[in-house]
């Protein structure tokens, strides 16, 4: 069955990568904490991601701003001074997330469908993740479950490191929009990525 032009659109945003800096959190969870997460989400948003949905909305409503600066400047005007309030608030509201405060940002290969970086545990293939990411600028908090799908030693000595990539096989919808849009916007900030990008590997 072939794709719709928006359903290979999709594909493309999904599978889009880009390396980053980004504060990152990262423990092996079982099985049950998954189903636990799923029905957690069913019943309640979790507070970390208020900021995720507003940066979501917020790029959702950039194009709408063009179209009316064009016609009413002053309202328009008006309408990011609001945006600019409601992202503070949302900043306020998850200041007490101490894993900003904890880790320190950390060179990632990201995409929408998963995630690549390098630690010192050589966790085993299918090994589960849970995944807690915060995104520069807007400090847009993301947590998801995933599977590892490959590691590889990257350096020889001690201490060893290895490269591990992390298939999501749990992230809300709203946040794996966000995350597209997160890739989109850096690759159009660092173009030249895409030749190197080439040599690494797939997430």
């Amino acid at each position: 069955m072939s794709l719709s032009n928006e359903e290979m659109d999709q594909e493309l945003r999904r599978h889009a990568r880009v390396d980053d800096d980004i504060v990152l959190y990262w423990r092996e969870a079982s099985p049950g904490e998954l189903s636990e997460g799923l029905d957690r989400d069913k019943l309640t948003a979790n507070i970390s991601s208020l900021s995720s949905q507003i940066d979501l909305l917020n790029l959702e409503t950039g194009n709408l701003l063009q179209g009316i600066e064009q016609i009413h400047p002053v309202l328009a005007e008006y309408l990011k001074v609001l945006e600019r309030k409601i992202d503070a608030l949302a900043r306020a509201v998850t200041a007490n997330d101490h894993t900003r405060l904890l880790f320190s940002t950390r060179y990632v290969n990201l995409s929408a469908s998963g995630v690549a970086f390098l630690t010192e545990i050589d966790y085993p293939l299918g090994a589960l993740l849970e995944v807690k990411m915060i995104l520069p600028p807007t400090q847009a908090v993301i947590v998801a479950y995933g599977r590892v799908v490959h590691h590889i030693p990257y350096f020889e000595g001690l201490p060893r490191f290895y490269r591990i990539g992390v298939d999501f096989v749990h992230l809300q919808d709203h946040d794996r929009a966000l995350l597209a849009c997160h890739v989109e916007r850096r690759k159009a900030l660092y173009p030249n990525q895409d030749q190197a990008q080439d040599q690494n590997e797939s997430i």
